[in-house]
């Protein structure tokens, strides 16, 4: 009898330490942690960041170059990464924040030797992967997120120091000619 009341009293100090484990967790989720990592996030408040990033690192080809050390928002949305392309400085360190409004994702930066860096991205929850920029990177989705999962690419470009002239969204040269005003002229 002595051993099934000790079994009994184990069982129910368990219990006990279940019950207190899963209150602890609906405290984490008051203070904006997420119980797999992350913070939580609306996702207005996501597209906030992301759209004040673009306005001021935004290049005209529709990539970004941000500033080395800073928080770079990317959005995971069927059936893209937005933004597409990242231009990285070489040799510097970046936070990538990666936000899902509609189902789970996964973000693959993968390099040219088949190495790779991964992410789940959760809806509502920020992953978080920090990089050191020392090669271009393939973005890929690595969670089946729907029918075009397999389109769902993106690219990290890096650069060295110097900062060169994006492409043309038109594929066009810049122009460089000089122009002379009909007007200016006596």
């Amino acid at each position: 009898m002595r051993t099934s009341t000790a079994y009994l009293v184990a069982a129910a100090a368990l219990s006990l330490s279940v019950l207190l484990v899963v209150a602890l967790w609906g405290d984490m989720a008051d203070s904006g942690a997420h119980a797999h990592g992350g913070t939580t996030m609306s996702a207005q408040e996501f597209q906030g960041q992301l759209l004040a990033q673009q306005a001021r690192y935004g290049l005209p080809d529709g990539s970004l170059r941000p500033p080395p050390g800073s928080q770079v928002y990317v959005l995971a949305q069927q059936y893209a990464f937005l933004p597409h392309t990242l231009r990285l400085q070489a040799g510097q360190h970046y936070h990538l924040a990666f936000f899902s409004s509609d189902v789970v994702h996964g973000a693959a930066l993968v390099n040219s030797s088949g190495g790779s860096l991964n992410a789940v991205i959760l809806p509502g929850v920020v992953s978080e992967l920090s990089v050191r920029a020392s090669g271009d990177l393939e973005l890929r989705c690595n969670e089946y997120c729907g029918i075009a999962h397999h389109l769902m690419q993106g690219r990290i470009l890096v650069e060295d120091g110097q900062e060169p002239t994006p492409p043309d969204p038109q594929g066009q040269a810049p122009d460089t000619e000089e122009h002379h005003h009909p007007e200016s002229n006596p």
